[in-house]
């Protein structure tokens, strides 16, 4: 268990993994009286009436009705609190920590004991001074550049609020805010001017927000129903699709307090943080597939038929899919997986695809070491560390959604099945684990992957299909569809349309041998019948 300093930011890994290991920030920020730890922390058994609630109601009135405390806390001395009592649950580290693995959790602590009622600043420490502090300190410890997710409790909204319209860099890595019973509005000038300006920068950026009301009160309040944080002033007023407004079944106290994870509290804002990621991930999802769309050497055409093998064969599949794509060295393989994968990633943005060359067996591994590389897995750069098997894991873990792994070239029958072949390259040292095992052992059998293949050998891509799928043989193109090809470099009309087809026969269709005339016409011949009568002489030979 971390421990959690009272000032600044601490971070909740267990693991002491390096900033590369994550996608993206969830930080959380208490209230006004609150603790970094303590605020978050929930008993075993929790009653939303009960526990020390009532203690605190005097503090609470103060706080939210503008009069002066006169109760207020000392300081604390030390720079960590004290240890963790075992009948708690610390649930951004017990719970959340573990239930998002791509996302770094802090939790920020400041001297939240030292303003008065209404806001009123005493050791200089006013609403404004922990903002700068935050903005400041933020950049500092979480200068990551990566998007940031906030859960805000209480009062720690306002702080949040102010230290956003200071800094630039924080409006521009913060992506959602949670607020659970934020006082957006009050009798003090300060929380309307904080209000107003920040109302302008959400309506300008792209932050998502989710404000959580308390559903119950408590007793001796003089608010509305008892609530700390009325209704009115626990919201934006943002549009619905800047701003979600709902409530948590709690008081204001215990609305930040989950002890399980059927909590509803828990899980609506679990839920929350869980689609942010998955969207964030989706907006960067991997993709290494060659050849972009648009290029000047990439041109598709017609395949339909193929492609719709694939997928048919794809949602056919209740458990893992895998397809081969088998034919002649040429007749346009890789192509069609080019053009599968950016299909499938046009219909799902949040799959990510990956592209191994599989010709052999150190270009296998060099894939599956750049992939671990490119999803910045933990302890890939241990020399110790079974890469191969690391990969693996990653990929069979539905958490981490759906992903297509093409592996192109996959010609030669012993690279998957044949073990016994340690690498002898330095930087593949890692493949010593795997003395004796194949390399089909490492492509994992799971509901959330789809395997695509191309091939020349029929043999090679059975073994690796290994009853999970089906071969799909790819012949030469349509008459129709090799004229297409021809015609996307050279000009093809009523005039020389009998030779381009003849043309496109004596090539036997073949997407590649197409290619390559209709490249050589465009820069040395005049036409098509040209080229076709030299192409017939050179045969003749």
């Amino acid at each position: 268990m971390a421990n959690v300093a009272r000032i600044d930011f601490t971070k909740l890994d267990a693991e002491e993994r390096n900033d590369a290991d994550f996608r993206l920030n969830i930080v959380f920020v208490h209230g006004l009286r609150g603790h970094p730890r303590e605020t978050w922390e929930a008993s075993a058994s929790i009653n939303n009436g009960s526990g020390d609630t009532t203690k605190r109601n005097s503090r609470l009135k103060t706080l939210f009705k503008g009069r002066k405390t006169e109760q207020a806390k000392a300081p604390s001395s030390s720079p960590a609190s004290s240890s963790r009592q075992p009948s708690k649950v610390f649930w951004p580290e017990e719970y959340l920590a573990s239930d998002i693995p791509e996302a770094q959790v802090w939790t920020y602590g400041y001297n939240a004991d030292v303003i008065g009622g209404g806001f009123q600043a005493n050791n200089q420490n006013s609403i404004s001074q922990h903002g700068q502090d935050l903005s400041a300190r933020l950049e500092r410890e979480v200068g990551n550049k990566k998007p940031i997710a906030f859960v805000v409790h209480s009062l720690g909204g306002i702080i949040l609020k102010d230290a956003i319209r200071r800094s630039e860099t924080i409006r521009e890595q913060t992506k959602l805010i949670i607020f659970p019973g934020t006082p957006h509005r009050g009798s003090r000038e300060v929380l309307d001017n904080i209000h107003e300006e920040f109302k302008v920068i959400v309506s300008k950026g792209t932050m998502k927000i989710y404000s959580f009301q308390e559903a119950l009160g408590i007793a001796g309040m003089k608010g509305l129903h008892d609530k700390v944080v009325e209704d009115l002033s626990s919201k934006l007023d943002l549009t619905r699709e800047q701003e979600t407004v709902e409530s948590i079944d709690a008081n204001h106290m215990q609305m930040a307090r989950y002890s399980s994870k059927d909590d509803p509290g828990y899980r609506a804002i679990s839920g929350i943080l869980k689609r942010f990621v998955k969207q964030e991930l989706a907006n960067h999802a991997l993709f290494t597939v060659p050849f972009a769309k648009g290029e000047e050497n990439y041109r598709f055409i017609g395949r339909e038929d193929i492609i719709a093998k694939i997928d048919d064969q794809s949602v056919a599949s209740q458990t893992h899919t895998r397809v081969a794509l088998v034919g002649l060295g040429g007749v346009g393989k890789s192509q069609i997986a080019i053009e599968y994968a950016y299909r499938r990633r046009a219909a799902a943005l949040h799959t990510f695809v990956v592209w191994i060359h599989a010709s052999n067996r150190i270009t296998f591994q060099n894939g599956y070491r750049d992939l671990a590389d490119k999803l910045h897995l933990p302890g890939r750069e241990d020399s110790k560390t079974d890469v191969l098997q690391l990969v693996y894991d990653w990929l069979s873990d539905s958490r981490h959604g759906q992903w297509l792994m093409i592996l192109d070239n996959v010609d030669e029958d012993g690279v998957f099945r044949g073990g016994n072949q340690v690498s002898t390259s330095p930087a593949l040292t890692f493949d010593a684990a795997h003395y004796g095992k194949s390399l089909e052992s490492f492509l994992p059998y799971t509901a959330n992957g789809t395997i695509l293949i191309t091939s020349r050998n029929n043999a090679a891509a059975s073994n690796v299909i290994a009853g999970h799928g089906s071969i799909v043989h790819v012949g030469p193109m349509e008459e129709e569809d090799a004229l297409k090809l021809l015609r996307t470099n050279v000009l093809v009309d009523e005039s020389n349309l009998t030779d381009a087809k003849a043309l496109a026969h004596a090539l036997e269709r073949i997407p590649l041998a197409i290619t390559h005339a209709a490249a050589y016409i465009k820069k040395r011949m005049p036409t098509v019948s040209t080229y076709l009568e030299l192409f017939r002489k050179s045969e003749t030979y």
